[in-house]
């Protein structure tokens, strides 16, 4: 996906890469909390989980 957005901007494979970024920081994030016992043991919710309900 990254290779494909790159023909069509210089810039997406930029945008790809911090949106996977931020995603994994949020699932971290989520992690210790829930071992700490501050989140639910459920993953976070997501807008794509969101569209799918």
């Amino acid at each position: 996906m990254r290779d494909e957005l790159e023909e069509v901007n210089v810039l997406a494979s930029h945008y790809v890469d911090k949106a996977i970024s931020d995603a994994y920081s949020v699932l971290r994030s989520w992690k210790r909390r829930a071992e700490k016992g501050r989140a639910s043991l459920r993953k976070p919710i997501t807008e794509e989980s969101l569209r799918k309900g």
